[in-house]
């Protein structure tokens, strides 16, 4: 079993502790009765919450079969990330040849994932980062131009962007950031442009948003993809749409995977604490170990 450690963010949203982990790699060891489309044996990537386990029991829709090219450590890392992406850039966003995308913390798994899509669709991608070693990444793995490489600690970013476009701004953007942040990103919307937000702190702290970005018919749209509001049709329908961008070669597993144990998931947390980080960290063993399931077993 291969797990990515997903989204925890300790002090500022609500969660289930005893249910952590939204996503999954392994092997079908049973099947109820009247499922079809899935058997024992099969390797599967898995959606749904309380990944954190030696074992799951999922719904089929939250399940999806992975090419035998494809290892457990890379299927673990694809489906929070680009189920994300396709369902705020394509499906919300309408992201398509030609518009411009401002994509934020680029560098982390959903990012990437972001990248891939929006680049698949022939848009043009701007991005925002907070390191040197993060910007030389995204050069090097996506051939992105320092020109649409952006700082995302302080709000520099929004005129610099307006500078690149002449003044257009964005057709689309992708905020997991919060407060001044995202109030600079909504300015630099393109008129007509599409706003989506992944971020939880402004949501949850009832935050005031800029409302002079919607007299250009700018829209804001806020997008929570866990694995409790999300319906199994619609991860079921993600899911296939993933699978044929892979299958058809327009995207691939995210890069790089820092890989640790079950026996070393202190590490683990320790090593995403300060957000430095590039790609996904998978927990990965091949021998059944005691998974904790307590913040305080873990940190």
């Amino acid at each position: 079993m291969c797990v990515n450690i997903n989204i925890v963010i300790v002090g500022t949203a609500p969660g289930d502790e005893t249910a952590l982990g939204h996503e999954a790699a392994g092997v079908v060891t049973k099947v109820a009765q009247g499922v079809t489309g899935l058997s024992v044996g099969d390797r599967v990537v898995v959606f749904d919450k309380g990944c954190f386990a030696n074992r799951i029991h999922t719904k089929p829709a939250r399940a999806h079969r992975i090419p035998n090219s494809m290892t457990f450590d890379e299927a673990a890392t694809i489906s929070t990330a680009y189920i994300t992406a396709i369902h705020s850039l394509l499906d919300h966003a309408s992201l398509s040849v030609g518009k411009r995308v401002l994509i934020h913390s680029a560098a982390g798994g959903i990012g990437i994932a972001a990248i891939q899509i929006a680049q698949s669709v022939g848009a043009e991608v701007y991005v925002t980062v907070s390191t040197h070693e993060k910007r030389e990444f995204l050069k090097a793995a996506f051939g992105l131009v320092d020109d649409r490489i952006f700082h995302s600690r302080n709000t520099e970013f929004g005129d610099q962007i307006l500078s690149a476009t002449n003044g257009r701004g964005v057709d689309v953007i992708l905020n997991p950031l919060s407060g001044d942040i995202l109030d600079e990103s909504f300015r630099v919307l393109t008129d007509g442009g599409i706003m989506v937000e992944l971020g939880k702190r402004d949501v949850l702290d009832r935050s005031s948003l800029p409302s002079a970005p919607f007299d250009r018919n700018s829209s804001f749209k806020a997008v929570d993809l866990s694995p409790e509001t999300a319906t199994d049709s619609l991860v079921a329908r993600l899911m296939s749409k993933l699978f044929e961008l892979i299958e058809g070669g327009s995207i691939k597993p995210i890069e790089p995977v820092h890989k640790f144990s079950w026996t070393d998931i202190p590490a683990a947390f320790q090593f995403m604490r300060p957000g430095t980080h590039i790609g996904k960290v998978v927990l990965t063993q091949n021998s059944e170990v005691k998974v904790p399931v307590s913040f305080s077993d873990i940190i």
